[in-house]
């Protein structure tokens, strides 16, 4: 918190995060994002509406649409352990989470009022479930699985670039066919 929370609200907008704070503005006036052009923002609705939200809560304004993205930064950090714990052990997910954790990447987009650290996020949840589900059998990841990726998708585009993960258990000896089929 210490790296991500100072000055949140002392800097203004640089960048595309005039797209968010336009989109944030108009969800709380007309209810979506209308742009001035009389066109939608179309890029992670679920994003828009979770800092309209903040925006709600702590007013428009730059500490509150970077605020969620801090939360989303922290959250990623302890899915990447998580994550990292499953597939390779507690010492290796300590170092990811440690390399997340001061990494200036990281810091800097967690105070950024767009959909990058969300989306990032999500991907890595995505990652956790399809492990869970597909590798290591359990049902109820397998299930949620698909609903996850599209809904990562929603949030950045690049979600389609989880797709290959589906190829993954074809190259693991000893899958078993059925499982594989299951997959498909």
């Amino acid at each position: 918190c210490f790296l991500r929370m100072p000055n949140l609200g002392q800097l203004g907008f640089w960048g595309d995060e005039g797209y968010t704070a336009i989109s944030v503005a108009a969800i709380l006036e007309h209810g979506y994002p209308l742009l001035p052009s009389g066109g939608i923002y179309p890029r992670a609705f679920i994003f828009s509406y979770l800092e309209a939200l903040s925006a709600k809560i702590f007013g428009l304004n730059e500490f509150a649409l970077r605020f969620p993205n801090t939360i989303y930064g922290l959250a990623g950090i302890w899915m990447t352990y998580i994550l990292g714990k499953s597939l390779y052990g507690k010492r290796v997910a300590y170092v990811a989470a440690i390399l997340m954790t001061f990494s200036i990447w990281e810091i800097t987009f967690s105070r950024y009022a767009r959909m990058y650290v969300l989306f990032q996020f999500f991907y890595l949840v995505s990652i956790y479930f399809f492990y869970r589900g597909f590798i290591e059998g359990e049902r109820f990841y397998r299930w949620l699985t698909a609903p996850l990726w599209v809904f990562t998708i929603t949030i950045h585009q690049l979600g389609v670039s989880l797709a290959p993960l589906l190829l993954v258990p074809f190259f693991i000896k000893g899958y078993r066919h059925v499982k594989k089929w299951t997959l498909v």
